[in-house]
């Protein structure tokens, strides 16, 4: 039940509601019964007004200005002038945009109860109006309807607040921070186009393992605790002068840091650099993750932090969307913090297209292409094998990547239908290079999901078998970060594709966390040189004995080395004088399509 005097609760009060809208009759009508009024008489229009309030003589009247059948204003004036209770508390309901309360008063009406309806406000102006009629409140008219008016502010302003900002930490809440964003939108869509606006980031700090502490302590602990955060992050934000105080409506700036709900922090960073972001945001990480003294115990408060730049036409939610999209991506990858990044944006309107593009392109072979990169051998300089690379050439978009279709194709469940269409489809084509003549390995790369397909080796098989190509002559290529997820599995994998005569190669080696704990695990006949120790090699002392320390041991252990990315004659001749293998780069023979292919092997092979 509302707050209610005592005195109106020993009042068998009656109560004659005029309101033209169904859904606000009957919710006044509720919150009138919530003030133990229960004699409730509603009508929606004035026609049958004064024969009801003949028949019940009410305590109180709200009319509805709206209403359409008959006036209040006639209605009004009868009640003033001719009924039999003419002192009897009127109250007219309208919205903010009302301009005839002047008007109103002066007629006899005693109050206006704005809509749509507010409980808290209806039960302090309903106390007030129907203590007057019983003349438990002697004060002046006026009088008391300016104390109603205040305490009424009072309340409102208390009810805005609460709207707005967090209960337990009274930090602003997700609704006042987006107040703030679109305020700052609009403003900076309303500065001259010669002005240049500063760019500002925001940036969301998770709580990740808050639940547990709430399941571990109980809620009334973890809001203490919470308490304690807000005023950690509250007090070192306010260190840093990039980070904008928020200031919104009729508030004071409330300090530059909000709570969106129980488990994430938000600020604003203005005019600040990539560089400088990432540097306020490890320091508040690394200030803000200390464990938290609380009642004895010491609770770990580990923090991810996701962050996004407003863009130009950008919108409130497309900004907080982009800045959640980066804090759940810095989480998957287990990282402290993570930017936005399109490429990594799984929900974007982009990638949605691009979705169902590939879809279609695998099922109809529309844009999708491949393109063969010789290897060299380095002993007689010849072509001895070609790598496979996806190319997709898209109506919209233009050309994308392979990086980006095969992360497309693993983040939409499109990874296995795309392998099948780039092994078909290199198969095919090595079939006529083999028919030729030209005994080349063919390697083809691998996602880490397929690994974990159930049906994958079966279709290799199947597809070796239906183009004629000995199982010798493919290589396929995975990097060693297969083994950090599933690496039992992965291993199994590995070792029935070299069951089967395949040969496979560990690709991008030396980027990854477990090169020399796994090498000796997998069943390896051949090992890539990533392209960032090749690059530099004949001006870094560093690079040539990483690449020497590589080909060494790989020669002790019989596997053969291919560098890539070799791009000039001198970092060709000095990896041929170290024991490579194999080399590839544009330097040597750029990417190929299969028709070109087979004409520079019929042209001699160089």
């Amino acid at each position: 039940m509302l707050p209610v005097s005592l005195a109106l609760q020993k009042q068998s009060l009656k109560v004659l509601i005029v309101e033209s809208d169904c859904n606000e009759g009957a919710l006044l009508s509720g919150i009138l019964n919530s003030l133990a009024i229960k004699d409730v008489v509603r009508l929606s229009d004035y026609q049958n007004f004064k024969s009801s309030f003949s028949s019940i003589v009410p305590d109180l009247i709200i009319l509805d200005v709206n209403s359409l059948c008959g006036t209040a204003e006639a209605n009004i004036d009868w009640v003033r002038s001719d009924s039999i209770k003419p002192s009897i508390p009127i109250a007219i309901s309208a919205n903010d945009q009302f301009e005839g309360v002047d008007q109103a008063l002066k007629l006899g009406v005693n109050d206006w109860i704005k809509t749509p309806y507010s409980a808290p406000l209806v039960a302090v102006q309903v106390n007030n109006l129907i203590q007057r009629s019983l003349g438990l409140h002697l004060q002046d008219g006026f009088i008391a309807l300016q104390a109603e008016v205040s305490q009424r502010n009072k309340i409102e302003q208390e009810l805005h607040f609460q709207a707005h900002h967090e209960y337990h930490s009274r930090l602003p809440n997700r609704v006042y921070f987006q107040n703030v964003l679109a305020t700052m939108l609009a403003d900076s869509g309303s500065d001259s186009a010669s002005e240049v606006t500063p760019i500002k980031t925001v940036v969301i700090f998770h709580l990740h393992q808050f639940n547990k502490i709430n399941n571990t302590l109980g809620h009334s602990r973890a809001d203490e605790i919470l308490v304690e955060m807000a005023l950690r992050f509250s007090k070192l934000s306010e260190k840093y002068d990039e980070v904008m105080p928020l200031q919104y409506g009729i508030y004071e700036p409330a300090g530059k840091i909000a709570l969106l709900d129980r488990t994430h922090f938000t600020i604003i960073l203005s005019n600040v650099r990539q560089w400088r972001t990432e540097e306020i945001i490890e320091q508040l990480l690394t200030q803000c993750s200390q464990p938290l003294q609380f009642q004895g115990m010491q609770i770990e408060t580990p923090i991810s932090v996701g962050f996004a730049s407003s863009i130009i036409g950008d919108d409130v939610a497309s900004w907080m969307r982009r800045a959640h999209v980066a804090l759940e991506f810095a989480e998957q990858e287990k990282q402290l913090w993570a930017g936005y990044s399109e490429q990594a944006d799984r929900y974007s309107k982009k990638k949605l297209t691009l979705v169902a593009d590939l879809r279609n392109a695998i099922a109809c072979s529309q844009g999708l292409f491949l393109h063969y990169q010789p290897q060299f051998n380095c002993q007689n300089g010849e072509i001895s094998g070609v790598e496979v690379l996806l190319r997709w050439n898209h109506p919209v978009y233009g050309p994308l990547p392979a990086d980006e279709i095969v992360a497309l194709a693993e983040q939409t469940g499109l990874i296995e239908p795309l392998t099948h269409w780039v092994i078909s489809h290199a198969f095919s084509q090595h079939q006529k290079v083999l028919s030729e003549g030209f005994d080349l390995t063919l390697s083809v790369n691998l996602s880490t999901l397929n690994l974990w397909q159930e049906h994958l080796l079966e279709d290799i098989a199947q597809q070796l078998e239906i183009y004629e190509i000995p199982p010798n002559r493919l290589i396929l290529e995975v990097t060693e970060t297969v083994l950090l997820k599933k690496p039992e599995r992965s291993l199994e994998f590995l070792r029935c594709v070299t069951a089967l005569g395949i040969r496979i190669a560990l690709d991008d080696f030396g980027t990854g966390f477990s090169s020399l704990a796994y090498l000796k695990k997998m069943p390896v006949s051949e090992l890539k040189i990533d392209r960032a120790f090749i690059q530099e090699l004949c001006f870094s002392h560093e690079d040539q004995v990483i690449v020497k320390s590589i080909i060494s041991m790989c020669q002790g252990l019989g596997i053969d080395v291919v560098a890539e990315g070799v791009e000039n004659e001198e970092t060709k001749s000095k990896l041929e004088s170290l024991g490579c293998d194999r080399l590839q780069g544009y330097f040597l023979a750029k990417p190929l399509l299969g028709c070109d292919l087979l004409l520079r092997l019929a042209g001699g092979n160089d």
